[in-house]
């Protein structure tokens, strides 16, 4: 007994090794590695921070000794941190080096090996070192500022440097707010502020850095009111000292739009780079009448924030109707400038078959780098359009329409069929019979089959019916009051990207909306709702039945909602049965 039991868990244990093992992907998948600086420019005998950051588990240890051919390593740290979003777990790792160049010239930062996986390879650019401005009374503290451009074009973007250099640590130290003559300008600051070390004249001075970016509204000249810095410190006697310090005025030529064609809409857009990119569900996309699909335009911009960048004008598509949602805008503020971001989400749903073409879309822009007009294009695109699940079952039930029947046309001048036997005559005769009565009798057993499927249909309805009929109207004031409870549960179902539950409590939310409607689908809600909300049913009931795995974006769908909600403001049970579809324009 005692070597049967042993057996037994020998098998059990050997079976959940199995399965252990059997979801484990043993494939070697190489960590990616991304690599940057915290400056670029710097000069020599300046330190900067090189970051190592990956978001998988390395094959092993960094070698850095590479670095220190062309950089002098100061000082290194490493940290780690784990986040678990959506029930994903993710870990990031970075290591940061400080280090300081040893010669002026592009130098590159080399390929760093991490065991068998490796970091990209990055170019610096290393100044050689300025005279600078020196405190003639004491050496030991001096403010500096500095543009990285002195004449730009109108709204474009201009980097202000503020920098302290200090040689004592300071008590109390307060920098003044930047100044400019332009009182229309905009002021925004951008990276985090810098700490770090430079050599002049053999001294150390420890450097605090503080960066801007300015957008100019007027041409002319634009004058950046000197910064002024006060500090207080120890002398070498222990005396505590006040210092107040200012730094140079800087003078800006602005110029204003250029002669040529460079505005559309009102929108003048000078950067130093942009790009425009669309995106589809899939490629090509697939287009079903009565289907929507969601066209996604990514426009980025460097040198311009996001509220700079243009809504896209979109042409009208015959037979296809559009919905816009709520653009999507970011701004990257870095210590080079802002890259600014705007993407448009726009649902297409086509209303019949056939061939369409979406036209392309062309937006000018000024190249500030180049000094010239360049343009942001889309191509057009062919698409062909099929029936939908609702055309292809109408298309069906038009073949099977019985067509009328001929009568046989009998020339009676001629009695050719009298030569023939009477057998054979009748023998054809009733073949002829068989063969157009065998096809009446097929439809007549697909109608009969219809008409079963119908009287089932309305048989289950009625008895859903009964209870309703039952209850009256005592129960349209249960569904108001559940009403707040069924909001809560699709923002529950859209946090948790739970299509099936977020479709009850649509459908169960759309009871009470229109108590005499009482949708019973999300194609019914869709129509009653109509706008983005209405495009966003839509595709949810795509995502829930279609044959496909198509993607569903719950985000999108809890905000279309929420505007909904704000937007309407008629008394329940009072909307009419079909609510205009906010077709947009753009």
């Amino acid at each position: 007994m005692k070597d049967i039991w042993l057996k037994y868990n020998s098998i059990v244990v050997l079976t959940v090794v199995l399965v252990f093992f059997s979801g484990i992907n043993f494939s070697a998948v190489a960590a990616t590695i991304e690599v940057e600086v915290d400056r670029n420019p710097v000069e020599v005998n300046e330190s900067f921070a090189i970051n190592f950051t990956a978001n998988e588990a390395v094959d092993g240890q960094p070698d850095f000794r590479p670095i220190e051919k062309d950089f002098k390593i100061i000082n290194r740290n490493q940290s780690s941190s784990i986040q678990i979003i959506n029930g994903r777990m993710s870990r990031q790792t970075k290591w940061s080096l400080f280090v300081m160049p040893k010669r002026s010239g592009k130098l590159r930062i080399p390929s760093i090996s991490f065991g068998d996986d490796k970091s990209p390879a990055l170019q610096m650019t290393v100044n050689s070192a300025k005279a600078q401005p020196t405190d003639k009374s004491s050496g030991i503290l001096f403010l500096e500022s500095e543009v990285d451009n002195n004449t730009v074009y109108v709204q474009a973007q201009i980097v202000y440097t503020v920098r302290i250099y200090q040689a004592v640590n300071l008590l109390n130290a307060s920098l003044s707010e930047v100044s400019l003559s332009d009182s229309d300008a905009i002021i925004e600051k951008v990276g985090e502020d810098k700490t770090y070390s430079k050599s002049i004249e053999g001294r150390r001075f420890k450097v605090f850095e503080k960066r801007y970016i300015i957008f100019p509204q007027k041409s002319g000249r634009l004058t950046i009111n000197p910064a002024e810095l006060e500090a207080q410190y120890v002398d070498n006697r222990r005396a505590l000292r006040t210092k107040i310090l200012q730094s140079d005025p800087i003078y800006i030529t602005v110029k204003p739009k250029p002669m040529v064609q460079t505005v559309q809409n009102n929108v003048w857009l000078p950067a130093k780079q942009m790009q425009i990119k669309e995106e589809w569900p899939q490629e090509p996309p697939v287009f079903k009448v009565g289907e929507p699909v969601t066209r996604t335009i990514t426009i980025v911009a460097d040198g311009l924030s996001s509220a700079q960048l243009p809504e896209i004008n979109m042409t009208d598509v015959k037979d296809m109707k559009q919905y816009v949602d709520q653009p999507v805008m970011e701004d990257k503020k870095l210590n080079e400038g802002v890259i600014g971001m705007r993407q448009e989400k726009i649902a297409l749903i086509p209303q019949k078959t056939g061939s369409y073409v979406i036209p392309g879309i062309e937006i000018p822009w000024w190249n500030t780098d180049k000094d010239r007009l360049e343009y942001l294009r889309l191509p057009n695109r062919e698409i062909t359009v099929n029936p939908g699940a609702q055309t292809a079952q109408s298309e069906l039930g038009s073949t099977m329409t019985p067509q009328p029947s001929v009568e046989p046309n009998i020339d009676e001048s001629t009695d050719s069929q009298s030569d023939q036997p009477v057998g054979k005559q009748i023998a054809e005769t009733g073949n002829g019979i068989i063969g157009v009565s065998g096809f009446w009798m097929w439809v007549s057993v697909i109608a009969l089959c219809g008409w079963l499927i119908t009287a089932i249909a309305w048989w289950l309805t009625g008895r859903r019916a009964i209870p309703m009929a039952k209850s009256n109207l005592n129960a349209l004031p249960l569904l108001n009051m559940d009403e707040k409870q069924f909001v809560k549960a699709l923002k529950t179902a859209c946090e948790q990207h739970d299509a099936q539950e977020a479709k009850n409590a649509l459908l169960n939310w759309g009871k009470c909306m229109w108590p005499k409607q009482l949708p019973g689908s999300l194609n019914e809600l869709s129509r009653l709702t109509g706008g983005p909300l209405g495009a966003q049913l839509l595709m949810l009931n795509t995502h829930l039945y279609s044959n496909k795995n198509t993607h569903w974006d719950s985000t999108n769908l809890w905000q279309a909602f929420n505007r909904f909600e704000k937007q309407s403001d008629t008394p329940k049970g009072t909307r009419s049965e079909l609510l205009p579809l906010y077709k947009t324009t753009i």
